[in-house]
Order: C-alpha cells, then structure tokens, then sequence
C-alpha cells in the first residue's frame, strides 16, 4: 500500500520503530502490573515507572517528529489527515500505561485477594492490544489484505476485555468486604485497565478506514 515517497520509506521505519518503542513500554508496564498483584505495592517499581514514563515521553516526540516529516512532502496529501489521526490513537496506549500506574501509586489501592486473578486475566488480556495494534499497523503498510482479520482480532480482544470488567465490577460490589469507598476506586482502576482495549478498537476502526479509502 503505497502512502509515502520521496523519503517516505524513512517515515516507514520510523513508524515501525515507534511501535517498538511503544511495545517496550508495554513490556514494563506489566511487569510493575504482575508486581503489584503479587505484593499490592508499587513502591518496588519506582524505577521501572521511571521508564515508562521515559518510554512514554520518547514515544512522543517520535510521534511528533514522524507527523512533522510527512508535511515535510514525505506522504501522499490524501492520506495526511488520516495517518496523522492514527498516530494520535496509538498513542494513546502508551500514555494509558504511565497514568494507570501513577493512579495506582498515588492512590495507595490495594486489590483484595478475591478479586487478583481476575485483574490478572484483565492485564493480560488488555496487554494482547499491543502486539494486535503492532501487526495491524504493519498489514496496513505492507500486506493490506490482513488488516481486516487483524481488525476483528482486537475487537475481540476489547470484547472478551468488557466480558473480564463486568465480572470483576459485579464481583466487588457483591463482596461483603470491601469498602464502599475502595469499590469505586477498584471499579476506575477496572475501567482504565479496559480502555486499552477500547482505544485498540479506535485503532482498528482507523485503520480499517484508511484501508478502505486507499481500495476506493
């Protein structure tokens, strides 16, 4: 699928390495996760969400640094707006890592032993949304005719996701134990580990729109 020239094929790789970039964090992102679930602290990962903010904070200027050059003449016009706006959802993914864990750090949440595992299977499942974006994004540029069957992957990484959150929101609020006032902070901590998948979906709807522009 041709979006680039001139020196559009360094635009290409910069995409790809920002992904990689993104992919990293992620990587760090659920280790400080699996760490938390296991001793309900983060104060052990100070530094490794220092890295993710460093790997957040890289990730943007990248992204910057990527838009600025296809104004620079380096991407067909008809597709500008549309890769620009993509760029602008995947970013979204590493900067709901960095918040997800300062809103934990900060607020001191405990998860109750009941509900772990299935924080557990919630991380993990939201966690496929990286390498499922990955892929997707690399389709787009180089074999077109996947994107779709990517598309409907992550759509149902976000629904097998929105499955995980129903159970653990109505798990919490049956539970007899657990404060009213840590339900709602559980059930945000919940809704944020979700919309890793819900932007995963934006994602895809993107690239399924640019995918069909380019057939048109």
């Amino acid at each position: 699928m041709k979006f680039f020239f001139g020196k559009g094929k360094i635009v290409e790789e910069n995409i790809f390495k920002y992904l990689d970039l993104i992919k990293k964090e992620k990587d760090l992102f659920t280790q400080c996760l699996e760490e938390y679930l296991k001793t309900n602290k983060l104060k052990h990962s100070a530094a490794k969400i220092g890295s993710v903010h460093s790997y957040e904070s890289k990730a943007d200027d990248m992204r910057r640094e990527i838009e600025l050059s296809m104004y620079n003449k380096a991407l067909l016009p008809q597709f500008r707006g549309d890769i620009i706006r993509l760029l602008e959802l995947i970013d979204k993914l590493p900067n709901k890592c960095e918040s997800i864990l300062y809103m934990i750090s900060l607020q001191n949440l405990k998860i109750p032993k009941m509900l772990k595992e299935g924080f557990r299977k919630l991380i993990i499942k939201n966690a496929e949304t990286f390498g499922a974006v990955h892929v997707l994004i690399t389709s787009l540029f180089k074999n077109p005719k996947e994107v779709q069957a990517y598309g409907d992957k992550i759509d149902k990484i976000e629904s097998a996701s929105d499955a995980i959150e129903r159970e653990l929101i109505s798990a919490m609020f049956s539970s007899k134990t657990i404060d009213k006032c840590d339900r709602i902070l559980l059930k945000e901590l919940v809704l944020e580990i979700g919309s890793i998948s819900d932007y995963g979906e934006h994602i895809a709807d993107m690239a399924t729109i640019i995918h069909i522009k380019v057939k048109v």
